[in-house]
Parts: C-alpha cells; sequence; structure tokens
C-alpha cells in the first residue's frame, strides 16, 4: 500500500497533538511559578501598601501647624469645625480647654457654633 498524503497527515497528526499538550503544560507551568513569585515578593516588601495620608496623618499634621500657630503668637484663632468640643479644641491646640473658656468668656454648658472664632492664649497649660 502506497502511503498517501492523508495517511502521511494522520501520523504526524499524532505527533502534532502531544507536542502541543507539552507546550501548553510547559507554558501552565511557567505561568504559575511566576505567578507564585510574584505572590511572595509581595507577601515579603517592605514597601508601605498607600502612599495617600491617613486621617490620622492628617489631624497630626493639622495638630502641629496649630501648635506651631500658638507657639508664634501670643494668641491665635481656632474657627469650630462640626462636631468640636472645647476638650478636643484644647488637645489639638495644646491649651487647657478651660483656658480657652476663659479666654473666651464662655460659661457652662459650653456651646460653640461651627464657624465661631476662639481666642487660643499662648500660656495655656495642657494639663
Amino acid at each position: 500500500m502506497k502511503p498517501t498524503f492523508s495517511n502521511k497527515l494522520r501520523r504526524e497528526a499524532r505527533g502534532y497533538h502531544s507536542s502541543i499538550a507539552v507546550v501548553l503544560l510547559v507554558v501552565f507551568i511557567t505561568v504559575t511559578v511566576f505567578l507564585f513569585i510574584l505572590a511572595l515578593k509581595g507577601t515579603f516588601s517592605n514597601k508601605p501598601k498607600s502612599t495617600e495620608a491617613s486621617p490620622n496623618q492628617s489631624a497630626e499634621k493639622e495638630l502641629e501647624s496649630t501648635k506651631t500657630e500658638s507657639q508664634n503668637k501670643e494668641e491665635t484663632k481656632y474657627t469650630v469645625k462640626s462636631g468640636d468640643t472645647l476638650y478636643e479644641i484644647g488637645i489639638k491646640t495644646g491649651v487647657n480647654w478651660k483656658k480657652i473658656a476663659e479666654a473666651n468668656n464662655l460659661v457652662e454648658p459650653y456651646n460653640l457654633t461651627v464657624g465661631q472664632e476662639l481666642k487660643i492664649p499662648k500660656n495655656g497649660s495642657s494639663k
């Protein structure tokens, strides 16, 4: 029997099937190892996850700027924001809340309004 072109293709096609399977297996293993290495590299890296300032960092910056302002002037101003209390303002500025109340002639119940400007004395103690 004389080999025909179609018989020849069938014999060679069997070889192609196994070759394709080997190539796909090698590609799969390579990709899997690459992803595993990336996962390990990300897990053990010492880089910070985010470069954005967290709310705590921005509050710390505000506190530092407020303290610096209060140290530079004899008396500073603070604009009341929503949710502020005299105690919190005292912590932010480093001045005893009672001294702030005295400087602004505030009496109990120490009601504050948003946008109200308070005088912050320089010589106030944080106790």
